[in-house]
């Protein structure tokens, strides 16, 4: 099967949910409080929070590099849930020119019916699913994303195949969801910081994403999962055209175990993750899954029917996929929202981790 995943239209799930703990937001604030100034007790004598990441929780006095990894880690670990209860919802996005897409929007809520107001302005991070994926088998990625603060949106593309188009709607999309328009624009409006956008997808959307960033300078981050590039036009030809902001790496994540195999491989060595990376020469880094192979990425491989022709895992597909989801949301506190302690998840101390245990392999450009 060659390069790789997206999915038909969304799954018929309700079209809200709250995804989290019922507690109040006033108490939720009040316990954030209480962690930073047991964090004081304990030695950790200062924490500065990323950008909005505690919301009124912050102790603005950090200065010590020590005390700022610690606190951070502690109440903002891409390993787990953050501190935001998630919601999540369907809409449909209707895009300039004419057309719409069907798309699940994701973020931090107060009352549990709509996305908070009293946040202020969320990053935006917009994710593209695999080839014929459903956009519902990256539902994990959103809720942990909303549970630290972002506000994400998966899409189904309208047409594919059709890769610059498929781009195009992208960067509509991303018009909407800054000036949102029609019935469902007061559940957006206000909400997103138009300066701090990324992207991120599996497979297909993966390449739809570096496609779309290499034309969209509104686009501050990039994180891919397995990107496969196939079809015209070919991301590695305009990858270079990125330009993410000082600091900032590309990131790649990937696995080599579903680029042979069969007529058709998943992941293809001509156009995987690894020609991309290749073919840039900005800052960038790549972790390799030892264990994965090209489909372990997504919710429920079981219940994914593309997923059935990409075999060869070498290690439970749930423990792919929350590295996965952990790599994501750290890489999007770090570039995003500000969190530097997240940062060592990627390319420092807490990935040498995974390294050690025999997950995966790290390349920094």
């Amino acid at each position: 099967m060659n390069h790789t995943l997206a999915h038909p239209p969304a799954s018929s799930s309700a079209s809200s949910s709250s995804l989290s703990t019922h507690r109040p937001a006033a108490a939720r604030r009040a316990i954030q409080r209480v962690l930073l100034l047991c964090g004081v007790a304990l030695g950790l004598h200062c924490g500065s929070a990323p950008p909005g990441a505690l919301g009124e929780a912050q102790v603005a006095d950090c200065t010590d590099e020590t005390c700022l990894s610690q606190s951070q880690s502690a109440l903002s670990s891409p390993a787990t849930a953050g501190p935001y209860r998630p919601l999540r919802f369907d809409l449909t996005v209707p895009l300039a020119g004419g057309g719409s897409l069907a798309v699940t929007v994701a973020g931090p809520t107060d009352d549990g019916r709509e996305l908070s107001k009293a946040l202020g302005a969320r990053p935006l991070v917009v994710l593209s699913p695999g080839f014929v994926i459903a956009r519902a088998q990256y539902n994990g990625y959103l809720t942990r994303l909303a549970s630290h603060g972002f506000i994400v949106v998966s899409q189904t593309a309208r047409a594919e195949a059709k890769h610059a188009q498929y781009r195009d709607d992208t960067s509509k999309l991303i018009d909407w969801l800054i000036a949102p328009t029609g019935s469902s624009a007061s559940r957006l409006s206000g909400r997103i910081d138009s300066s701090r956008i990324g992207l991120t997808g599996h497979s297909l959307g993966g390449k739809i994403s570096l496609l779309t960033a290499a034309v969209d300078p509104r686009v501050k981050a990039v994180i891919t999962i397995d990107p496969v590039d196939g079809g015209a036009p070919l991301a590695k030809d305009s990858v270079g055209a990125i330009r993410l902001p000082a600091g900032v790496p590309l990131g790649f994540l990937g696995e080599t175990i579903s680029k042979t195999g069969g007529a058709q491989p998943c992941a293809p060595a001509d156009s995987n993750y690894e020609v991309l990376y290749r073919s840039s020469s900005a800052s960038r880094f790549a972790l390799r899954f030892l264990k994965a192979a090209h489909t372990d990425f997504v919710d429920n491989p079981a219940g994914c029917f593309p997923c059935l022709f990409c075999p060869g895992s070498l290690a439970p597909k749930a423990e792919s996929r929350d590295l996965a989801i952990k790599y994501v949301t750290a890489y999007f506190l770090w570039t995003l929202a500000g969190d530097r302690s997240a940062e060592s998840f990627l390319t420092g101390t807490e990935v040498q981790k995974d390294v050690a245990a025999g997950n995966v392999e790290l390349t920094k450009s």
